[in-house]
């Protein structure tokens, strides 16, 4: 099993935070985003992992490297000259590193998005099981076709179309970010820069195999700017404070596999994830901090502060500090 995760894009609706960061190394919860993608590659014991790279392309590097794992080849596809797009980059990078007929799993970088491990082992079954040269994890969403653009699939599962507003003959599912992808088909796409569904996908629907497989249990957060990242990780919080949730327990599971160092802990006046000591400081409400801060002497009340930030004497509220 091979993987590939998406993290070339510009992240241009988190501005300012990514002209410093691009966006899968900015933390969610303590960590890089691209390490909740990475995650269920290794549940998925991906021999190789490749992530291709154009904005700020160190930054991603360095986000992986942080967490290290000597079963997995790591793998670099480079578009720094040129970003190929969300298609382009998928048949650039398994051109080079899965050229055969190769089944590998395909995520966005950025994507935070829950769902059991079970689930998971069971779509990969499926795309094997049944053949396709593309499965598609989605979804039902009630915005999915209205403020959310929507996937389509006729009766058999398969996908039709895309958009917002199509057919109510066809199904509507939201697109959750991960799929299982067949190398063999790079031939019958574009030899270019491409949109994956618009210009690659679609117009092969009636030559190649492109299933949808609808997950009924999971937890999908929209992270595109600041305020809905902070309205995610709150909500990711509260989840990890309920002993009834498993998606609580599948986050605090993720969290300490790569920080063994984190502390949670939830009193009446707050909910605390962190991996740094806050000397001479109190919380309230939600606060995340990342690894290696130096807090000190301030108040902290619904915020996220990204790894190595510094912060002495201040009172912050509903924000987020890249460092």
């Amino acid at each position: 099993m091979n993987s590939l995760i998406l993290t070339a894009g510009y992240g241009n609706r988190f501005k300012p935070y990514t002209d410093k960061l691009a966006k899968p190394a900015i933390e969610f919860l303590t960590l890089p985003m691209l390490m909740y993608s990475r995650y269920y590659a290794e549940v998925l014991q991906s021999n190789s992992i490749t992530f291709n790279l154009h904005h700020l392309a160190e930054t991603v590097q360095s986000a992986n490297k942080q967490f290290k794992n000597p079963n997995i080849n790591f793998h670099y596809s480079d578009e720094t000259k040129e970003l190929l797009d969300s298609g382009g980059g998928i048949t650039n990078a398994l051109k080079q590193f899965y050229p055969k007929d190769s089944c590998v799993f395909v995520s966005n970088g950025d994507n935070i998005c829950l769902i059991n491990e079970g689930e998971l082992l069971k779509a990969k079954q499926f795309h094997e099981q049944q053949s396709c040269d593309v499965t598609i994890m989605v979804g039902k969403h009630p915005q999915a076709g209205l403020s959310l653009s929507a996937l389509y699939a006729d009766h058999k599962g398969q996908l039709q179309d895309k958009g917002l507003n199509r057919s109510k003959d066809l199904s509507p599912y939201h697109f959750l970010g991960m799929m299982f992808f067949n190398s063999k088909i790079i031939p019958q796409l574009p030899n270019e820069a491409f949109s994956l569904f618009d210009d690659g996908l679609l117009p092969q629907r009636d030559h190649l195999k492109i299933q949808l497989y609808v997950l009924s249990d999971y937890l999908w957060f929209e992270t595109g700017n600041p305020e809905d990242y902070l309205k995610a990780s709150f909500s990711c919080m509260k989840h990890m404070s309920d002993t009834n949730s498993n998606f609580g327990a599948l986050l605090k599971k993720i969290i300490k596999s790569y920080r063994p160092n984190v502390s949670f802990s939830n009193s009446d006046q707050s909910l605390v994830l962190s991996c740094s000591e806050l000397k001479n400081s109190s919380t309230e409400g939600v606060v995340v901090v990342g690894d290696n801060c130096h807090i000190d002497n301030s108040h902290l009340k619904n915020c996220v502060i990204h790894s190595e930030a510094v912060i002495e004497g201040q009172s912050l509220d509903n924000t987020f500090v890249l460092f």
